[in-house]
């Protein structure tokens, strides 16, 4: 069995805790800012590398935030989703095959929230992102992100 992740915050920290299979405590990691932070997810490649989205205030603004920590703690970078003006956030958190990150999440564009996806590549540059507004309504909320893969069979 592999190690065990576990995210909490306060309203302006997140607390990482990496426990070993057997359950004991590894490392405790603490990220603060000072105006308000909350995470979205957390999720583990098979390099030990941790990945973790959320949101955080930036000046007046709240952005969506990635981070990337090594199997022992140490923050290999941090990246924020600036949308200037207007309070992001984001929730969902995946990689995929590639070890290309997805972010799902919400950006406000004055006059509604939309489904936000971004698309990071291995070293943290956003390297797409997506605005999805139904019509009809202004409240668009995007929560996780998930890579599926199908394969087909022959019988």
């Amino acid at each position: 069995a592999g190690n065990i992740f576990v995210l909490s915050s306060t309203n302006s920290a997140i607390i990482i805790n990496k426990f070993a299979s057997d359950k004991s405590l590894v490392w405790t990691r603490n990220y603060t800012n000072d105006l308000d932070i909350t995470f979205g997810g957390i999720v583990a490649d098979a390099a030990g590398y941790i990945y973790i989205s959320g949101s955080e205030y930036i000046g007046a603004d709240k952005d969506i935030f990635l981070m990337k920590y090594n199997a022992n703690g140490k923050i290999i970078y941090h990246r924020n989703y600036t949308n200037p003006g207007f309070n992001d956030d984001a929730k969902g958190i995946a990689l995929d095959s590639l070890e290309n990150i997805y972010i799902a999440g919400t950006v406000n564009d004055g006059n509604s929230d939309d489904i936000w996806l971004g698309k990071y590549d291995i070293t943290g540059n956003l390297t797409w992102f997506q605005v999805y507004n139904s019509s009809g309504t202004n409240s668009d909320y995007g929560y996780r992100s998930e890579e599926h893969t199908s394969e087909l069979q022959s019988h």
